[in-house]
């Protein structure tokens, strides 16, 4: 998983297919918060805590999950 830092208010996460396959999640799947993939998240906001002190408090987020090619 790798993290980016966009603005104080936006990261960007970017997961491989072998990274989703480890986690059995598809794409399908992200798009409905299945309990695999509310896990996904929480591990992405501890790793951009932890990396870049990034914080969403209550505040609401936006995700967005795009599929890097149809493999």
């Amino acid at each position: 998983m790798r993290i980016e830092k966009i603005s104080s208010n936006q990261i960007k996460c970017v997961l491989d297919k072998e990274e989703l396959l480890n986690r059995h999640i598809n794409v399908n799947e992200l798009a409905y918060g299945s309990e695999k993939a509310q896990e996904l998240f929480k591990d992405m906001m501890q790793k951009a805590s932890f990396e870049f002190g990034f914080e969403s408090g209550n505040t609401p987020l936006m995700i967005e999950a795009v599929p890097l090619s149809s493999e």
